[in-house]
């Protein structure tokens, strides 16, 4: 489902259940009191169920909804509320530059791995986005945590007027992977009544003054006659709409892009594809990194990333071994973001915008 803005202000470590969720949540969850099972269902740590149930300390909302989701319940308004930290006074203030000079290093380090590997879908996703064509498709597709969330706002960002676009995520969940949820979804976030010509109507409104981004992360849940609806009644619908108003205008107005990210994150990409014509650009699968790789992005870095560096040992061969042990992708940055202080989930990825 969509995160209302509400919703997206508690990205950072400021969620905590309510006593309503709380109860809601553990009516939901039964007898299973493996945090393990609960974690990998949910795909967050064992760590952080541990925090949500016992409601001590705060999460982010993204981690509440997995948590909901993977049990199969919505997460509604009523089930959280803000963190209301018990030790105010002990937060240090911006005055003193604490909290600057963390920022200051997440900043550095965040663009940092912005030049880790994806550099082939980068040049091919730019290729397409810079031609005359101003509605393009595109299937990021891959294992579970390969990085299909952190590419999308990589490539949002090569997206012409970006900073001022209607950006929205639709995340199907397994226990609503029909269409009516998504048009609802959409509708919400429009204003408008849940029948896609409605929904089409509206973000054509959308267009005509900004970029449109649309990412809908799981696809391959409504892979087959749910994905060819969506298809079929809106995307297809709404791009000839565009190309028509381009075709038809003599003004020389600059127009902005319509662009739409399929999300796979189950290596689903035969499924998918079926649902869809020729036009989507399929980017090749999602690899794990090699040490290789990572090496070299760290070592043309180290004017930025030694003067963050705490570490005892030679930074070189820490990330190395890190990468050897496990190479997935959530996993590489998750390491490098702790090796400096940082929390992969709250600093950075809970902060992206798609």
């Amino acid at each position: 489902m969509l995160e209302s803005q509400n919703k997206r202000k508690f990205n950072q470590k400021q969620c905590i259940l309510s006593k309503l969720g709380h109860e809601k949540l553990l009516n939901a969850i039964g007898g299973n009191s493996n945090n393990s099972q609960l974690a990998s269902d949910a795909g967050i740590s064992r760590d952080t169920v541990a925090k949500i149930i016992e409601r001590k300390n705060p999460v982010t909302y993204s981690n509440l909804d997995k948590l909901f989701s993977a049990v199969n319940i919505d997460l509604e308004d009523s089930d959280f509320e803000q963190y209301q930290n018990p030790h105010p006074n002990h937060i240090p203030s911006k005055k003193s530059g604490i909290l600057n000079l963390a920022e200051t290093k997440r900043e550095r380090l965040e663009n940092a791995l912005r030049e880790l590997d994806y550099q082939s879908q980068q040049r091919l996703f730019e290729d397409r986005i810079t031609s005359e064509q101003l509605a393009a498709s595109f299937l990021i597709h891959g294992q579970k945590d390969y990085g299909q969330r952190w590419l999308v706002n990589l490539l949002k960002y090569r997206v012409p007027y970006h900073d001022t676009a209607w950006q929205k995520p639709i995340y199907i969940k397994p226990h609503r992977r029909n269409i009516e949820t998504v048009w609802q979804n959409l509708a919400q976030e429009l204003g408008t009544s849940p029948s896609p010509q409605s929904l089409v109507e509206q973000l054509y409104q959308h267009w005509q003054t900004k970029t449109v981004i649309l990412a809908i992360y799981d696809v391959d849940l409504i892979a087959g006659s749910c994905l060819q609806q969506f298809m079929d009644e809106f995307w297809y619908p709404l791009v000839d709409k565009v190309n028509e108003k381009v075709r038809n205008d003599s003004s020389g107005e600059d127009f902005r892009s319509l662009v739409l990210f399929l999300v796979d994150n189950k290596n689903a990409k035969d499924k998918v594809v079926k649902s869809l014509d020729s036009d989507i650009l399929l980017f090749e699968e999602l690899k794990a990194f090699d040490r290789k790789m990572v090496k070299h992005w760290m070592t043309c870095r180290l004017g930025l990333l030694l003067p963050m560096w705490n570490g005892d040992d030679v930074m070189e061969k820490v990330i190395c071994d890190m990468v050897e042990r496990d190479n997935q992708p959530i996993s590489v940055f998750t390491d490098i973001c702790s090796c400096f202080d940082l929390d992969w989930e709250q600093d950075i990825h809970g902060k992206l915008a798609l």
